[in-house]
Parts: structure tokens; sequence; C-alpha cells
């Protein structure tokens, strides 16, 4: 039977080679070569269609980043030292790099929808257009404040030498400028918008820094210029507060003075120890006094010399022109020309301006930023007695370095002025400095930047301790003062705060200078607290109440849109004390908390330097906080935090 033929679909074939026969190779078809061939050239060309533009792209990206960021970096720092032109040609030149970083983003184009190339690339194009944004505003500001100094170098006199025409058209100039500024301030904000946009943008910080001082140079100017330039004659008193006594509104207030000025010029300035203005008045004088400056300083009326008794300086600050202009009246032979304004200083302005004027020499006594409050007391409480001064002419030095310092301030080159403009700013903003006006429009943009020393507003929760120096000699210069503000509002229904108060007295001894502390302190809370207890409030110190601490009452007062505790106590040399007040909240603190929201304002008290630490507890998680926290505090139901206490303090949380 014949076998069957193998079926091909199923059967491998199998060559019959004589054996020993080597297999035979069989060559590969043309075709499969050609195919690969143009599968890798088509593969190679759609790489290079794809990646090339990419990687152009990304070159003139680097390229342009590397050299704008040289640029910027360049301008800033002709900027700082003044070149204002070489700045201007720097940010031409990094104006140029934006242009190439655009043509970059341009190649990169195809790549700005993939996932992960795509937002890096997309969040580099967003902060070029930022960026641009932020170069034109630099550009116009640059141009401006050139223009203001090659106003301010054409001449060689300093302003307060100018003739009166030149210095009204000097200030006609820097008006304008001004104006222009505001243009600048805005374009800026929209910059500062655009940045907010970019993701982890390390711009946005310092740029608002910069925002925020330019606002403050266009309320300064807007304030400055009608206030000390004005064609009108302007009188202020200037009050001299040592905060080594520390009172209320910042210092006790041993010299006054009066500056009258015309368009910016300084026509008179006279310096008076206050005791020369209350000693003609003495028996004749009958303003009441509050109970606590009668009990411990022994005063049966209010003088000029105490009338800064109340922390919110507008108040008090019209009470100082109200008495100084009744107590001068009464003893003048002629009419006491109108007040326009009050500006207050304490020591801290005079070591800066010292730092900036360099030393000056009065009455034979070198005066410098190192010794300035240490040769000024010596003078003033014992040195006058070295020569044939009376008590009443010891202050004269205080005078003579004040006309001495206004004098070397005023001849300043007006290129110097935008470094002077910075110390005022900065004692303003320490509240080193307090202003206050009668143009109302003027004050309420002071009140803006919270140069006026006037009482904020309780946003949920307010804290402001104000301490008043009763005959502690300059104590407060060696006290270490520590404020403790501890909330619990754990409990919805019953909000409760403690202010503790530990002062240190770090003097060991009593001399010249100090003594024991006798402080009147008033702790201001918002409207409607409740005391709850309180704790080291004395009668007096030891010395009136037969060398033992006694107990003393604390006095509950509203005053200024708060609740005050108000109490007495006393420190010895070496010694540290503590005072401690525990009350309950009004309703609105739990409401607001209950919100998910919680701002707590503390107020610094002029010429004070404590330190706050605060310990806030709500009983659920903090989603938010401004000012951050210590990293090792985070993920609690706590707020804890110690600072310096050197500005107004604004704490706002979210849960």
């Amino acid at each position: 039977m014949t076998s069957p033929s193998p079926n091909f679909l199923t059967c491998p074939i199998e060559l019959e080679l004589p054996p020993g026969s080597p297999m035979p190779l069989l060559p590969l078809p043309r075709t499969s070569r050609r195919r690969s061939w143009k599968f890798g050239a088509i593969f190679l060309i759609v790489m290079i269609a794809v990646f090339l533009p990419l990687l152009s792209g990304m070159v003139v990206v680097a390229y342009g980043t590397v050299t704008l960021r040289a640029a910027v970096r360049s301008a800033y720092d002709h900027a700082l030292h003044g070149r204002y032109a070489e700045a201007q040609a720097k940010l031409v030149e990094a104006g140029a790099m934006v242009e190439t970083l655009q043509t970059g983003f341009h190649l990169t184009a195809f790549w700005h929808s993939a996932p992960w190339v795509g937002r890096e690339l997309g969040d580099l194009e967003q902060a070029s257009i930022a960026g641009q944004a932020t170069l034109a505003s630099a550009q116009e500001f640059v141009s401006i404040v050139s223009t203001m100094q090659e106003a301010v170098q054409a001449s060689t006199h300093s302003f307060h030498d100018l003739p009166l025409e030149d210095r009204q058209a000097l200030l006609v100039k820097v008006t304008q400028a001004m104006s222009d500024l505001r243009v600048v301030r805005d374009k800026l904000g929209i910059s500062l918008d655009l940045w907010q946009r970019v993701p982890s943008s390390t711009v946005t910080v310092p740029l608002t820094q910069f925002k925020h001082r330019l606002d403050q140079l266009i309320s300064f100017s807007d304030v400055a210029l009608p206030l000390f330039a004005s064609r009108e004659e302007k009188r202020y008193l200037l009050l001299l507060q040592n905060a080594d006594e520390l009172r209320p509104t910042g210092g006790f207030l041993g010299v006054i003075g009066v500056l009258h000025l015309h368009a910016g010029q300084i026509k008179s300035l006279d310096f008076q120890d206050v005791y020369a203005i209350d000693g003609p008045v003495q028996e004749i004088w009958r303003d009441v006094p509050p109970e606590i400056l009668r009990r411990e300083l022994g005063v049966k009326a209010w003088f000029l010399r105490d009338r800064n008794w109340s922390p919110d300086f507008p108040s008090s600050a019209e009470a100082i022109i109200d008495t100084y202009t009744r107590e001068r009246m009464l003893v003048a032979s002629s009419t006491i020309p109108i007040i326009d304004g009050v500006i207050a200083f304490e020591p801290e302005v005079f070591r800066r301006l010292l730092e900036f004027t360099g030393p000056l020499t009065v009455d034979g006594k070198t005066f410098d930023a190192g010794n300035f409050f240490d040769q000024l007391q010596y003078d003033v409480e014992i040195g006058y007695r070295e020569g044939d001064k009376t008590s009443r002419e010891r202050k004269d030095i205080v005078s003579h370095v004040g006309d001495a310092l206004m004098s070397v301030l005023a001849s300043q080159p007006l290129s110097r002025f935008p470094t002077l403009l910075e110390t005022i700013l900065t004692s303003l903003d320490e509240k080193d400095v307090l202003l206050y006006t009668r143009d109302t429009k003027a004050l309420a943009l002071l009140d803006d930047y919270r140069w006026t020393g006037r009482t904020l507003p309780t946003p949920t929760d307010y804290v402001w301790v104000v301490d008043a120096n009763l005959a502690a000699f300059k104590t407060d210069g060696v006290m270490k003062k520590d404020i403790t503000y501890q909330l619990d509002a754990t409990h919805p229904d019953q909000v409760t705060a403690t202010v503790m108060l530990t002062y240190q007295h770090t003097h060991p001894v009593f001399d010249w200078r100090y003594t024991r502390y006798r402080d009147y302190v008033r702790v201001y809370v918002p409207e409607g607290s409740e005391l709850i207890s309180s704790e080291g409030a004395m009668k007096s110190d030891i010395t009136k109440t037969g060398g033992r601490v006694v107990p003393g009452q604390v006095d509950l007062m509203n005053d200024l849109g708060k609740t005050v505790f108000g109490a007495f106590w006393s420190i010895e040399p070496g010694k540290t004390g503590e005072l401690k007040f525990t009350y309950r909240l009004p309703s609105s603190v739990a409401d607001a908390v209950r919100a998910g929201t919680y701002q707590l304002q503390v107020q610094k008290q002029p010429g004070s330097r404590a330190r706050l630490t605060t310990d806030l507890a709500f009983g659920k998680k903090l989603m938010q906080a401004v000012p951050a926290e210590e990293e090792k505090e985070w993920g609690d139901d706590h707020y804890r935090s110690s600072i310096d206490l050197i500005h107004d303090q604004l704490i706002q949380l979210k849960f």
C-alpha cells in the first residue's frame, strides 16, 4: 500500500541531503533590509523633529536664564550704590534676555502639554511673563529716581542753604516724581500678582518687601511734603521721651522743643527743660491728675511733664498741645503761635542718627552711637554739678545736642537723603518716632502705616501691656521684660486667657541712675472681658508698707474701646517679679473660634523692649498660621511662638 503524501500544513519540511553535507545558508529577502533602513530613517527624522526644538529651546532658555539673573543682580548692585545710569543699562540688557526666553518657549511649544516637562516649561514661561512686567516697572523706577538724583545733585548746596525759590522748585520736582512713583507702585502690584501664580517663586517675598517700602516712601512723601515742606509756616512740638524712664507713649517728657518750618527750611528750633515750662505755673495750675499719680508721685496737679498718660498717642498729643499752650499763655507777654502737630522721639532714634552723621562734639564732649545714652544721662543727672549750672539748667546739654544734630542733618548733601530716609522709616516702624498732625487727611495716611501710635482695633482678640515708671529713675533701662499670653479655647462656651508679666531687675544695687522698679501697668484686653483672678499686684513698694509685700487691688476700667486691668507693683534690684491676670474673654472670641478663625492683635508700647511668648490652645488642629510656628510645633491644636516685640504683632490662625 502506498504511503500517503505528507500534509504540508502539518508536517515540517525536511531537506534530503547527502550524509555529511553542510546546511546551506539562505539569503534574507532584500525587501526586509529596505524596510528596516526606512523605518530607522523615519524614526530618526521623527526624533529630530520632536526633540531638536526641545533641546534648542532648553539651550536658549538656560542661556537666557543665566544671563538674565546676572543682569538683574548687576542692575540691583548699581542701583543700590546710586549708579542709576549703569542700572538702567543692565535692565535693558535683562529685558532683551526676557525676549530671548520667549523665543526659547516658542521652540518648545510642542512639549507644553507633556505631563512633567510641560508643567516645568509652563512654570518657567509664567515666570518670564512676570519677570517682563517686573523689569518694565524697575526701568521706570530707576528712570524716575535717576531724574530725582540729577535734580538733587544739580546744586552743591544742602537743602537748608538753598534760596527759597530753589527749594520750592526742587519740592515741585519731587512732588511730580512721587506722582510718577505711584504709577510704578501700581504696576509693581500687577507684577506681584503674576509672580504669585508661579509655583515656589522665590521672588515674591523680596518683591513684596520692596513694594511695601515703596508704599511707605510714597505715603511718607504724601505726609512730609505738605507738613514739613509747605509754603505755609508750620510749628511742631518735639518731645524727647526717655524710654529708660518709660511712660505710656514711650518715656518721660524731659525736654520739649518747638520746631518752626517754612518750605522745608528750619526757621527756628528751641528746646526747653519741661520743668522750665511747668515751674512758672506751679502755684496756680489746677488740672487734676489721675489718682495713681497723686498717690505714688505725690503731685497735686497734672502738669505738662505727665500729660502723655494715655497710651493712645493722638489723645496724648492733643492733651500735650492744650496743656503746653495754656501753661505758656499764663506767663507769656505775647500771643502763643498755633501748634500744628507733635513729634515724639526715643533715644534709639538719636543712636541711629549718630550712626548716620558720625560723632558730634558738644560743649567739649563727644557723643557717638556707642556712648550717647550713658554720656547724656550722666551729664543730666551728675555732670552738671561739676560746673556752675543749676538744677533747672541741667538739661541744657540735651538741647545743645539736639541743636547740633539738627544742624548737621540739615547740612547733609542731598545725595545722602535716601539713607537718612531709610533710618527714619525704620524708626517709624519700630515706634521710636511717633507723628501727630491736626491735618486730618495727613493723619489718616499716618494711621494707615501705624506711625501715630494710635490704639489698634480688636480683630478677634487683643493684648496691650502699658508700663508707667513712677519715680523709678532710669530703671527701665535695666529691666528684662517677658510677656506671656496663654489662651484656653478648648471649651467653646468659656474662653479664658492669662497675661503673665515676668520682669527681671538686672542691676544688683541702687545707684544714681537705678533704683527699685516702681511700675503702674495697664493691660488692655477686648472690651467685655471679665477678670477672674490676679496675682502680684501690690499696695505700694516695701518702703511704704513696713518692709513687707502687701497685696494691692486691681483697677478695672474701660478706656479706648477696651477693658483695662491696672495694677501697681515694685521689684527690688537683682530680683524678679511676676504679675498675672486671668480673665474670661467675651463670647465673640468663642464665636470666631467655632467659625474656624482666630486673630490676636498684640500692640507694642512705644519705647518698650519686651519678649512676647504665646501659647494658644483650641482643642482642634490648626490648618494655617501666620506667622508660622517653628516646624517642631506643627500638627497639633496649639499655637506657640516666642519673639522680640519690636513691632505690633498680628497672629492669624485657621482651623
